[in-house]
């Protein structure tokens, strides 16, 4: 069975995740390809999301969360589809605050994506 959800869900969605304070980063797994951003986590490194999306989520990071990335990465997977990040880092453009993130893993009606993945 096919369900089929019409565009006006997946903009509410986008809209209520624009409203948030929070930042919400969605990739691709396979090559770390933004694929969607939230309005706090594109300004947050003085950016629109139209400017992000497309663009590989390494070139946003600092050294630090990269390596956070990859041991995040490397924990995350079906069997274990949430993990935290345990460490507080600083936050690459905003003096004196610290970023934090978990990671979820989503399948898509494809199969497995990663994490952000999702439909």
């Amino acid at each position: 069975m096919t369900v089929l959800v019409d565009e006006g869900y997946y903009k509410g969605i986008a809209d209520m995740l624009d409203a948030l304070p929070e930042r919400v980063v969605r990739y691709r797994l396979s090559d770390l390809t933004v694929l969607y951003c939230n309005a706090a986590w594109a300004v947050g490194h003085g950016l629109t999301p139209a400017d992000v999306v497309g663009r590989r989520l390494s070139e946003f990071l600092s050294e630090s969360e990269r390596a956070g990335l990859t041991s995040q990465l490397a924990a995350l997977g079906p069997e274990r589809p949430l993990v935290a990040d345990d460490v507080a880092r600083p936050a690459p453009n905003a003096p004196g605050q610290w970023v934090e993130w978990v990671d979820q893993y989503l399948a898509g009606a494809d199969g497995p994506r990663g994490p952000g993945g999702g439909p």
